[in-house]
């Protein structure tokens, strides 16, 4: 997957949909795995400020997906917009 600037809780929500369904897995699937309640997988993936850091790392790493922060100078290094 290729290197994503993400601006908001929307986005990162929808690539987490994204990949979980490319992946085959329900919201229930990917609760579990993160040690989750579907609600929060929900919320997550509706972009609600409302969830804790704890759990996007989580799902982020039960999805294979890695979290990487760079200086805004970084970004004609590689970002390209959602």
């Amino acid at each position: 997957m290729e290197i994503t600037k993400i601006k908001n809780a929307e986005e990162l929500g929808a690539i987490i949909r994204k990949v979980r369904k490319a992946q085959g897995l329900r919201q229930e699937d990917l609760a579990l795995a993160a040690g989750a309640g579907i609600m929060s997988i929900s919320r997550l993936e509706r972009g609600t400020s409302h969830v804790r850091i704890d759990l996007v790392l989580r799902v982020l790493d039960v999805l294979g997906l890695d979290f990487k922060i760079a200086s805004a100078s970084d970004e004609a290094d590689g970002w390209s917009d959602v």
